[in-house]
């Protein structure tokens, strides 16, 4: 995306469907001095409908700034996973949080109320990446949204992995996840390497692929 890109998506997954929105690559987001770019998905999953969100990282290149802006409305017995994880810069040529600003809002309502809001808003220039309540000094930021009644198995797998990968007790690699209100979870995950991400990200690919949600691995049909 380069400076003045806007794009809008909307999602409507009707009853029984299921839905698998992904990307062929990562989203890299361009200098932006004058309007920089932004992205927004509205989404609307009826009863039993099964939606699943897992693009490529987003890189916010020198002098970029991103807005997005997700707002789910699920039923009850709906379900909804979303993968959203971010790179403060082309980290492979030594450039880290050059980028002028990064924003990322998801709300999700449930049966007309506000079930989950997140925000997280961050500018280089005005507060300190160090900041363990923003990067913690890491560079790339990963968050999975579990909605829905139909994710406790997954939510053991990933504590398992997690466990496995020493990814709670390492502060190169912290990772933790919280229930949501008794119906859902969210993982959070920092890391200076992508490649940290794998375990995990590989653990909900397989777990989705399940017949009981996609039936088929996200994966393995990119291309």
């Amino acid at each position: 995306m380069v400076d003045g890109d806007s794009v809008g998506i909307k999602v409507i997954c009707r009853e029984d469907a299921r839905l698998h929105i992904g990307s062929v690559g990562n989203l890299h987001i361009y200098k932006g001095p004058t309007k920089g770019c932004s992205q927004t998905i509205e989404g609307f999953l009826e009863n039993n409908a099964l939606c699943v969100l897992n693009s490529e990282p987003i890189v916010l290149h020198s002098g970029s700034s991103l807005k997005q802006k997700q707002t789910w409305n699920v039923h009850p017995e709906s379900s909804l996973l979303i993968t959203e994880w971010v790179i403060a810069g082309r980290l492979e040529t030594g450039e880290r949080f050059a980028f002028s600003q990064y924003v990322n809002e998801i709300t999700v309502f449930m049966d007309g109320h506000i079930w989950m809001m997140d925000r997280f808003e961050f500018a280089p220039d005005e507060l300190n990446y160090y900041d363990p309540a923003l990067f913690a000094g890491l560079a790339c930021l990963l968050n999975v949204y579990m909605v829905g009644p139909k994710w406790g198995p997954l939510e053991s797998l990933l504590t398992l992995e997690i466990d496995r990968s020493g990814g709670k007790t390492d502060s190169r690699f912290p990772v933790s996840i919280h229930p949501v209100r008794g119906h859902g979870y969210i993982l959070r995950a920092l890391s200076d390497s992508r490649s940290d991400f794998i375990g995990i990200t590989n653990t909900i690919y397989d777990f989705v692929s399940h017949s009981d949600y996609l039936g088929f691995n996200p994966t393995e049909r990119k291309y």
